[in-house]
C-alpha cells in the first residue's frame, strides 16, 4: 500500500471518480507457462510425476530427462535389448521383459511402467524387452546420458535399481525347473508371493546347524553350501533349502553367496508352504 500512496503522490492528485473507473477494468490474467514447459515433464503423453522412481525427480530434471528421451514404436513380437544402463518407459501398449538369450517371460510391463537394466550386482543379468501389443510405444535412454543425470540424486537411483533386481529376478529364477514346468501364470503366481534378495560376495546366508527361514530361489549369481570338506553350488533357476524346508531339517554347513554375489527370491516357510498347495506342480519341483 505505501508504494501505491508514493505513486499517487508522484504523479498529482486523482479523482475518485478515476480510481472507481480504473479499478472497474478487468484484470490482466498472469501469463500461463509456455506450452513447451508444461509439456516438456510428460513423455508421448505420460506425465513423469506418474511414473515410479522418474516421477521422484525435481521438476527441472524431469524435463531434462524429457528432452533426452528418444521415442521407439515396437511392433508385436519385435525385441529390443537394454544396455546396461538402460532405461526404458512404456509410453502405449505393453512389453514382455526377457533375458536376452532365452524366451522365459520375467514380466509384462504397461503403459505408463518402467523397465530398469541396472541392477545391485555388478554382473548384471542382460534384460531385453519384446512388444506384446498390435503396437507399443516406448521412450529409450541408454548409455551414460541417463547415469549422469540421475548421479545428483541417488533416492531415484536407488528406486530404479529395485525395478531393474525385481526385474532380473524374475528373469534369472526362469532359467531352472520353473521356466520349464510352469506357464507364465503360474510362474507369476510364485514370483508375486515371493521377496527380492541381494547378498554381497561371501555374505552369511545361513549358519552350519540353523534352520533354514525359508525357501531360496537363485537368479542370477551363485549360492555355496559348505560342510567344510566339499561345497555344493547352487545357480540361476535352482531352489536352495527346498528339502529343508520341506522336512524341517537344519542346514549340514555354513550357506554363502558365491564370489559374484546373489540374487534370489525368497519366501518364508510359511508361503513356501502356500504356494505347494496352490501351485501343485511346485511341489514336486521342490520335492
Amino acid at each position: 500500500h505505501g508504494g501505491f500512496v508514493l505513486g499517487l503522490a508522484l504523479i498529482g492528485p486523482i479523482s475518485l471518480e478515476a480510481v472507481s473507473e480504473a479499478a472497474s477494468l478487468p484484470s490482466i490474467p498472469a501469463p500461463a507457462p509456455s506450452d513447451a514447459a508444461s509439456l516438456a515433464a510428460s513423455i508421448d503423453g505420460v506425465n513423469l510425476e506418474e511414473v515410479d522412481g522418474l516421477g521422484d525427480l525435481p521438476e527441472d530434471a524431469q524435463v531434462l530427462i524429457a528432452a533426452l528421451a528418444r521415442l521407439q514404436v515396437l511392433a508385436h513380437g519385435e525385441s529390443l535389448p537394454l544396455g546396461a544402463e538402460g532405461v526404458l518407459l512404456v509410453t502405449e501398449g505393453a512389453v514382455a521383459v526377457r533375458p536376452t538369450n532365452a524366451e522365459i517371460g520375467a514380466a509384462r510391463v504397461s503403459a505408463g511402467g518402467i523397465v530398469a537394466a541396472r541392477g545391485s550386482l555388478s554382473d548384471l543379468l542382460p534384460l531385453r524387452v519384446v512388444g506384446d501389443a498390435a503396437e507399443t510405444r516406448v521412450a529409450i535412454w541408454q548409455g551414460d546420458q541417463i547415469a549422469d543425470v540421475l548421479s545428483v540424486y541417488p533416492w531415484v537411483v536407488d528406486e530404479l535399481r529395485m525395478i531393474a533386481d525385481r526385474l532380473q529376478a524374475r528373469a534369472g529364477a526362469g532359467f531352472g525347473a520353473l521356466g520349464q514346468r510352469l506357464d507364465d501364470s503360474l510362474r507369476e503366481a510364485v514370483y508375486e508371493r515371493m521377496d527380492v534378495r541381494v547378498f554381497s560376495p561371501g555374505e552369511l546366508v545361513v549358519g552350519k546347524g540353523k534352520a533354514p527361514p525359508g525357501v531360496i530361489l537363485v537368479a542370477w549369481g551363485d549360492i555355496v553350501q559348505s560342510d567344510g570338506e566339499q561345497e555344493e553350488h547352487f545357480g540361476a533357476g535352482e531352489f536352495v533349502f527346498a528339502s529343508n524346508v520341506m522336512s524341517a531339517t537344519l542346514a549340514p554347513g555354513d550357506v554363502r553367496a558365491g564370489a559374484r554375489g546373489a540374487l534370489a527370491m525368497y519366501a518364508p516357510r510359511s508361503v513356501a508352504h502356500e504356494l505347494m498347495m496352490s501351485v501343485p506342480p511346485l511341489l514336486e519341483i521342490l520335492a
